[in-house]
């Protein structure tokens, strides 16, 4: 007989914190090592051309200053998107009649509200492109075509995050749990 091993199943990549008057999802980014190798060679020609911009004296400067200002706005960029591969992470917190969702990564925090009443519901969607730079980049890894949305009024939001189906469909289930909990309160 074979000497067989058996294969892990995959471990849910988000944390679900529940209480009585609260819940609490945090989505780690996935790293996508594509994304930050690119970031990385940007940074490193960012911070090359800096140096050469400041220490140069052959052209005048007026372009050495605007290279370096737009060399500094290009490495602001690189370094929030570095950031976001490396330690971003998405919190999405229900509360007090609120969703409050943050993001929140090295030179970038975000956070926007929510009515919780104004939400229908959340659901799982799949944002697969046929064809233009957005196929390619579904098929080369670099976005994600899963993604958790929820219906505010008339309009449907992505929340952000890299997760697999199961685990958004998963997602969307606690989280409408939740919402009509709260809702049958109100009414």
């Amino acid at each position: 007989m074979a000497n067989r091993t058996m294969e892990k199943p995959v471990e849910r990549k988000s944390t679900i914190e529940e209480s009585d008057n609260q819940l609490r999802v945090i989505i780690p980014q996935q790293r996508r090592t594509g994304a930050v190798v690119v970031l990385s060679f940007l940074l490193l020609y960012c911070i090359t051309g800096l140096a050469i911009g400041v220490t140069l004296t052959i052209t005048t400067t007026i372009h050495t200053l605007w290279m370096v200002i737009a060399l500094a706005v290009v490495l602001y960029f690189v370094l929030r998107g570095l950031g976001w591969q490396l330690k971003g992470k998405t919190t999405l917190t229900l509360e007090n009649g609120v969703m409050l969702l943050k993001r929140k990564a090295p030179f970038r925090n975000t956070e926007k509200s929510y009515d919780l009443m104004k939400i229908k519901t959340f659901s799982y969607h799949d944002f697969s492109a046929n064809m233009g730079p957005a196929a390619m980049f579904q098929m080369l890894g670099v976005l994600n075509r899963h993604r958790l949305v929820f219906v505010y009024g008339y309009g449907t939001l992505t929340i952000p995050g890299d997760l697999d189906v199961s685990e958004i469909k998963e997602l969307s289930s606690v989280l409408n749990k939740y919402l009509n909990r709260f809702q049958m309160a109100q009414s």
